[in-house]
C-alpha cells in the first residue's frame, strides 16, 4: 500500500517543508561525492555506542537525520516528508514546523538508540521524523481523503481514495504484520530499517497533534468576542458631532461674525 497525495488543499507555501527537502538532496549528494561513502556517514552518522550527550554526538542527532543509505531510502524520506509535512506546516507555521521536525527526529532517535545502545552501526535517516509527521497529520486532517495504490489482484485499476486515518492505520498494520517476526530480537550486528522508530514516530506525532490542538482550541476559546449590548452601549450616537456642532454655534454671540 503506497499514499499518493491528499486531496486538501494548503494555505501556505511549503518553505520549510522544501528547505528540508533540498538540503536532504544536497547533502546526499555530497554523500556520494566522496571518496569513502561509509566513512562519511560513520563521521555525521548518530552511533549508539559512542554517543554522550555532553559532546560532539548531541550536534549529530541533527546532522544523521539528513543522511540516508541509499537512492530508495532518500527518495522514500523526500516522498513522504513533501506528503505530509506540506500539510503539518501548513497547520503549525513555518518556524514551528521546523522545531517540531527537528525535535521529532531527536525523540524517535533516542528511542531507537534505547533498544540498540551498544551497537557501533550509525542511525541515519529522518523516517522516525516523518512518520512523527504522519502522526500528526493523521490528527489535523483525520477528515480528509488520501488517494492510495492498493495491489488487489484482477484489477487494473487500484488507486482508490480513503479516510487518512484509514490509510496511515492500514499503512502501520502492514508495518506492523511484515515485522512482526522481528518484535523483541534486537540485532546488534546486522543494520537494516529502525521499523521501532517509526512506531514510535508515528505514535509520537500523535500525541503531539492531540496537544497542538487541544491548545488551539483553548486560545480560541479565551479569545473574547464582543456582545451586541456592548456594541451597542460603547458606540457613539450617529448625530454626536453633529449635536455637538450645533450647540457650539448657539453659544457664540449673534454678532461675532466676520463678512468676507
Amino acid at each position: 500500500m503506497l499514499p499518493l497525495f491528499d486531496t486538501t488543499p494548503i494555505r501556505r507555501i511549503p518553505y520549510v517543508t522544501v528547505l528540508i527537502i533540498f538540503i536532504v538532496l544536497v547533502v546526499f549528494g555530497i554523500q556520494l561525492a566522496q571518496p569513502d561513502f561509509d566513512y562519511f556517514i560513520h563521521r555525521w552518522g548518530l552511533i549508539p555506542l559512542l554517543f554522550n550527550p555532553e559532546g560532539r554526538e548531541l550536534v549529530l542527532t541533527v546532522t544523521t537525520l539528513f543522511l540516508h543509505a541509499n537512492v530508495f531510502q532518500v527518495l522514500s524520506s523526500v516522498y513522504f516528508l513533501w506528503l505530509f509535512g506540506v500539510h503539518v506546516e501548513d497547520r503549525l507555521g513555518h518556524l514551528a514546523f521546523l522545531l517540531y521536525f527537528l525535535m521529532a527526529g531527536f525523540m524517535a532517535l533516542m528511542l531507537q538508540m534505547m533498544l540498540v545502545r551498544f551497537t557501533n552501526l550509525p542511525l541515519i535517516g529522518a523516517s522516525g521524523a516523518i512518520t512523527a509527521l504522519a502522526g500528526t497529520y493523521l490528527i489535523y486532517q483525520f477528515r480528509s481523503r488520501l488517494a492510495i495504490w492498493l495491489p488487489v489482484p484482477g484489477r487494473f485499476r487500484n488507486t482508490y481514495l480513503a479516510p487518512s486515518w484509514i490509510a496511515i492505520l492500514l499503512w502501520f498494520a502492514t508495518q506492523f504484520v511484515v515485522h512482526a517476526g522481528k518484535l523483541g530480537v534486537v540485532d546488534y550486528n546486522i543494520g537494516g530499517t529502525a521499523w521501532y522508530t517509526h512506531a514510535g514516530g508515528l505514535l509520537f506525532g500523535v500525541g503531539m497533534g492531540l496537544m497542538f490542538r487541544a491548545i488551539t482550541r483553548e486560545e480560541r476559546t479565551e479569545t473574547p468576542k464582543p456582545t451586541s449590548d456592548t456594541a451597542t452601549s460603547e458606540a457613539p450616537p450617529a448625530n454626536h458631532k453633529t449635536a455637538n456642532h450645533t450647540e457650539a454655534i448657539k453659544s457664540l454671540p449673534r454678532k461675532a461674525h466676520r463678512a468676507v
